[in-house]
């Protein structure tokens, strides 16, 4: 698929629409960033903002932070980050999947929230 063509299926499946704020939670993976570009050009940029939820768990962790950062100052998204402190024990991917959306809701205050995957992503 093209990528005007699917701007307009986003478009008239009623998925992102113009003007209409939305939440793109962003790790700054492949997945998220092609979203986050989606959005961008679906919305436009003053309706969209990006959310990163730094865990601090893995190495990585700082490097994902600053690319957030950059890739939302080219492309004029706020970003919001949000640091919580990880459970001792227990399901740590579960408290992170519930965190990020938590988060995610209450930024969104009632509007759209955005969370990209890709194909071999499992749940």
């Amino acid at each position: 698929m093209n990528p005007e063509a699917m701007f307009t299926r986003v478009r008239e499946e009623g998925l992102l629409a113009a003007g209409r704020p939305v939440v793109v939670l962003l790790s700054g993976g492949r997945d998220s960033t092609c979203l986050l570009d989606v959005a961008v050009r679906v919305t436009g940029a003053s309706a969209v903002t990006a959310l990163h939820v730094n865990y601090g768990i893995r190495e990585s962790a700082g490097e994902d932070d600053r690319h957030c950062h950059e890739l939302c100052a080219s492309v004029g998204v706020a970003l919001e980050v949000r640091r919580p402190r990880p459970p001792g024990s227990g399901n740590v991917q579960g408290w992170a999947r519930e965190v990020r959306y938590r988060e995610a809701l209450e930024l969104a205050g009632g509007g759209d929230v955005a969370a990209g995957h890709t194909k071999t992503d499992q749940v």
